[in-house]
């Protein structure tokens, strides 16, 4: 017949012959001897040791770098090109109707007034 006793129960026994708190042990009662098996005892825990110093970081914080965003585009995009020129404006329709809304509304506003320039000053070109 086999008994097993738990580490609380090895307590109350006699301590001449048991090993200091461990895992259960195993006494035969057919030999009358205590046949208890040679365990290590346990050690502590392999835990980390306890840091005393807390870091903060930036994303503890909410401090995040800005998300970079790239030019990319499923669909390639039309160039839109700007003439350089007055005669290269006036070849497209969408820039003539452009200078004249432009004109028309610096009309209504009253922005400027067309004269003739003075009889003794030329006139400065715009190159």
């Amino acid at each position: 017949m086999m008994v097993v006793m738990s580490p609380s129960q090895l307590s109350d026994a006699p301590t001449s012959s048991l090993p200091p708190k461990g895992p259960p042990a195993i006494i035969a009662s057919s030999s009358g001897l205590a046949n208890i098996p040679n365990f290590p005892t346990p050690t502590e825990t392999n835990n980390p040791p306890q840091r005393t110093h807390t870091t903060t970081t930036r994303s503890m914080n909410q401090i995040f770098k800005p998300k970079q965003l790239h030019h990319v585009s499923k669909y390639p995009l039309p160039p839109t090109i700007e003439p350089t020129s007055v005669s290269q404006a006036i070849s497209q329709p969408h820039w003539c109707e452009a200078m004249s809304n432009e004109l028309t509304a610096l009309m209504k506003r009253g922005t400027w007034d067309l004269v003739l320039p003075p009889s003794n000053c030329k006139p400065v070109g715009c190159k």
